[in-house]
């Protein structure tokens, strides 16, 4: 397997770091290409640069980043979960990737984990240049109802079944 390579663009000024994971490691072939982002205050390194390798291995030219603020990224307030901002990430990530040579033309989805799905449904509803359609339409591995937090109202939780409970 060819290592993954670092890649970085900006975004509000903020340089973001990224990487890319691809089979084979020639960036002469234009691929489809998968932008993949994880839950809730992760960084690359974690589960998105898993699932980008075996994308990778699959055929696709996958992109990780760490949003503003967090890991190698620059930024501050440091380890804030903070919407707006990951959706301009997001955002400024799929432009990025629409303009690499090696990146086949309208051949850009996005693989979004947990909390990054309602972050890349929002970027796609307020018709932001994002990537088409999230590759996991559901956008959590985790079902609702064993979120634990109680902070949040029911109805915001369909399956929610209270904070000492899970099926």
């Amino acid at each position: 397997m060819t290592p993954p390579r670092p890649f970085a663009f900006i975004t509000s000024g903020t340089p973001l770091a990224a990487t890319i994971h691809r089979e084979p490691a020639d960036l002469v072939e234009p691929q489809p290409a998968v932008i993949v982002t994880g839950s809730w205050l992760t960084v690359k390194e974690q589960m998105p640069d898993l699932y980008a390798a075996a994308l990778a291995r699959l055929g696709y030219t996958a992109f990780t980043f760490d949003f503003t603020g967090f890991g190698a990224t620059g930024g501050a307030p440091r380890q804030v979960e903070a919407a707006t901002r990951k959706i301009a990430d997001i955002t400024a990530a799929a432009s990025a990737v629409r303009s690499l040579s090696f990146v086949r033309p309208g051949g850009l989805g996005h693989l979004a984990v947990c909390a990054s799905a309602q972050y890349v449904l929002r970027a796609i509803a307020e018709g932001r240049r994002s990537p088409r359609s999230p590759a996991w339409p559901a956008g959590s591995t985790t079902p609702p109802r064993w979120h634990r937090s109680t902070a949040e109202p029911r109805a915001w939780r369909p399956g929610w079944i209270g904070p000492n409970r899970r099926c």
